[in-house]
């Protein structure tokens, strides 16, 4: 025979508070979701309409062909860095532009192919940069083709200048680990 003991229920005033704070937690995270996606691409959209990017497409994504585009932008970097760092970069790149493609064919003629050069509409995909959210978007380029450019490709911003940032200083304090109030609030409530 079972020995009978008393069943104990916690009321209903204990089991309502894990339900509340359970709730509380979704619409926060709901509010997040809705939140932090505008507030992210907020300011790379302002930045949108000056945006000037520079592409290299490879002919394909076989090892030869990436490294023929690897030495494509070695070659032409000192000139891309030339024309950044000039006081007025959009006529110093108009400039440069037959420069640039010279400098490309020699290297390529080099492995046979052929290059294409200008400046364009081109269609870039999403990139996350530091805390910027670059949307996938048609933005002006000058475009650097590769025999028939279907290939992975190297991009990057020229202005803003995300490519070759102008060297800063590096602050030598030390840093103050962050803490996140959430999650303290958390440990604090599940603990």
């Amino acid at each position: 025979m079972l020995v009978d003991y008393d069943i104990e229920r916690e009321s209903k005033k204990e089991s309502f508070i894990p339900f509340i704070q359970f709730v509380l937690m979704i619409l926060f995270i709901q509010c997040l979701v809705y939140v932090l996606p505008d507030w992210m691409t907020s300011s790379a959209a302002e930045v949108d309409e000056d945006t000037l990017r520079f592409r290299i497409i490879a002919n394909s994504n076989s090892d030869v062909d990436q490294q023929l585009k690897e030495e494509i932008l070695t070659g032409i970097e000192p000139l891309l860095i030339q024309a950044i760092n000039s006081e007025d970069m959009q006529s110093s790149l108009v400039e440069i532009e037959e420069e640039l493609l010279q400098k490309a064919t020699a290297i390529a003629k080099a492995d046979g192919e052929t290059v294409t050069f200008g400046r364009e509409r081109a269609l870039f995909p999403p990139k996350l940069l530091g805390a910027t959210l670059y949307p996938q978007n048609y933005y002006d380029a000058y475009v650097m083709t590769i025999g028939s450019g279907r290939g992975d490709n190297f991009w990057c911003a020229l202005f803003p200048n995300v490519c070759y940032p102008e060297p800063k200083e590096e602050q030598q304090a030390e840093k103050e680990k962050p803490k996140f109030f959430v999650w303290e609030w958390l440990q604090k409530v599940f603990s």
